[in-house]
C-alpha cells in the first residue's frame, strides 16, 4: 500500500528508507540480507511467503529467520541456499549449553534493569534500546541483552528465550546477565509478555527469576 514511500513518511521515524512493492527491487539496491521479522502467533511460516524466500536466495541474500518454523529444517530451502552459496539464520535455535537458574545474575557489580510491562509489544525492547543508548551518552558502559529475535537482530548479544526448555529458561537468563555484565555499569534486559498474560507469562517470569 506505501510502496514509492519512504518509512519517516508511513511511520514518523527511519528515515529515507524506501518501502518497495516486490523482492525483485531490492536485487538492484545491494541488498545482502532479508529479515524475516513479524511476530506471528505460534512463530508459523506463512505459506505465502516461500516464493520470495527462495528469490531471494536465488539473487545472493542471506536469510535470517525470526520464526519458530526452522529454515534450515525445510529440504528446499536448504537446498536452495546450497545450490546459491547462501546461509539460513535460524535465530530462535536455543542455544546448546542448557544450566538451571540459581541467582548468580544478583551477584554481578553491574545495575541490571529488566523491562516489564502490562502485555506483549507495548514497547520493552525499544525502551531498553533508548536506555542503553541514553547511559552511553553520559558516558557509562552498558549493554542491550536481547531475549527476543527481533532484539538478537539489532543487537547479537542474545537468546530466544521462548525456545529454550522451561526448566532452563532462567539460567540462560543469568548467563547472559553475566556476560553482559563484564566490564559494564549497566546491563539492560529485554523484557517479553507480561507476567499476567495467559499466553506468554511463563517467560516473562522466568526472566524475572534470571535477571534477578
Amino acid at each position: 500500500d506505501h510502496a514509492g514511500k519512504t518509512a519517516s513518511e508511513v511511520s514518523g521515524v527511519g528515515g529515507d528508507i524506501p518501502i518497495l512493492g516486490s523482492i525483485e527491487e531490492t536485487f538492484s539496491m545491494g541488498a545482502d540480507a532479508m529479515l524475516l521479522g513479524c511476530a506471528f502467533t505460534g512463530g508459523k511460516l506463512p505459506d505465502r511467503w516461500r516464493k520470495d524466500i527462495i528469490k531471494a536466495l536465488e539473487n545472493g541474500i542471506d536469510v535470517i529467520n525470526g520464526l519458530h518454523d526452522f529454515l534450515n529444517a525445510d529440504e528446499q530451502f536448504v537446498s536452495v541456499a546450497r545450490e546459491n552459496g547462501r546461509s539460513l539464520i535460524d535465530l530462535r535455535n536455543p542455544p546448546d549449553y542448557f544450566e538451571v537458574g540459581t541467582g548468580r545474575a544478583a551477584l554481578v557489580n553491574a545495575n541490571t534493569v529488566l523491562t516489564v510491562g502490562t502485555d506483549c509489544s507495548v514497547g520493552k525492547m525499544t525502551t531498553s534500546l533508548e536506555l542503553r543508548t541514553e547511559a552511553v551518552k553520559r558516558g557509562k558502559k552498558a549493554r542491550f541483552v536481547a531475549t527476543g529475535q527481533t532484539g538478537i537482530m539489532i543487537d547479537g548479544l542474545g537468546v530466544a528465550i521462548d525456545r529454550v526448555i522451561g526448566d532452563f529458561m532462567a539460567g540462560v537468563v543469568e548467563d547472559l546477565v553475566l556476560k553482559g555484565a563484564e566490564d559494564s555499569d549497566y546491563v539492560f534486559v529485554e523484557g517479553q509478555g507480561s507476567i499476567c498474560h495467559p499466553g506468554y507469562s511463563p517467560v516473562t517470569l522466568s526472566l524475572l527469576h534470571g535477571a534477578a
